[in-house]
């Protein structure tokens, strides 16, 4: 696998989105995941790993939530070991947060 910026994603408000999926014959690896708040107010974030897509998100996927992140803050959240298959997903209550994943 490639080094590098793998997913930069402008999350909606309020949606579950689907960030990055680990493409088929990948191997295993570790994924960076930097959440941005371009806001003036502090955001609240969740992040989940789910084995397959965002239609199998179950509350036992978050590895994040409810988490706040400051406003023009910023965090990240590394070595996330992905497999073929597995995806990411991200929420925010608000618009104008960016997820990036990285590799």
């Amino acid at each position: 696998m490639t080094l590098g910026r793998l997913s930069a994603v402008d999350i909606s408000a309020g949606t579950n989105t689907l960030i990055y999926t680990a493409p088929a014959r990948s191997t295993k690896f570790s994924a960076t995941v930097n959440i941005c708040n371009r806001n003036d107010s502090d955001v609240v974030i969740r992040l989940a790993l789910v084995d397959g897509v965002l239609a199998d998100l179950v509350d036992a996927d978050y590895i994040e939530y409810d988490i706040i992140v400051r406003a023009g803050g910023l965090i990240e959240r590394s070595d996330i070991r992905m497999v073929e298959g597995q995806s990411l997903i991200g929420y925010s209550d608000s618009s104008n947060v960016n997820f990036q994943v990285w590799a």
